[in-house]
């Protein structure tokens, strides 16, 4: 926990005094959801790793069932929008691998799962 206080003051000398405690976050658990719906309603319409805050070197891949390459990239923030070639992917099961550098620890992680494509 974290106290801050805030004091201001303005061109006459009068002061005020803010005061609110921040929790601060000890660990920021990179997770990849199980399922997205990429139909353009704004909710779950992209797959890639949530609260990636602390990952450098950062690997997001994904693979359909036929083991192709259809996204990519060294970015948390590009997101994978169930595109593939140009074209919708398929509805199906696809396999990600995520690889980064915990920047608190140094430590290479690598985590692997799938996630369903639901149309």
């Amino acid at each position: 926990m974290c106290r801050c206080d805030l004091i201001v003051t303005n061109n006459l000398g009068c002061t005020d005094t803010a005061i609110h405690t921040i929790k601060v976050v000890g660990n920021c658990y990179i997770a990849v959801p199980n399922a997205f719906t990429p139909n353009g309603d704004g909710l779950n319409d992209y797959l890639y790793p949530l609260n990636a805050y602390k990952a450098k070197d950062l690997i997001f891949k994904v693979y359909n069932r036929f083991g192709q390459l259809v996204f990519q990239t060294t970015n948390w923030m590009i997101r994978w929008d169930g595109t593939f070639k140009g074209q919708g992917a398929d509805p199906a099961t696809y396999v990600w691998i995520l690889q980064y550098t915990n920047i608190d620890t140094g430590k290479r992680i690598e985590q692997k799962g799938t996630s369903i494509l639901i149309r």
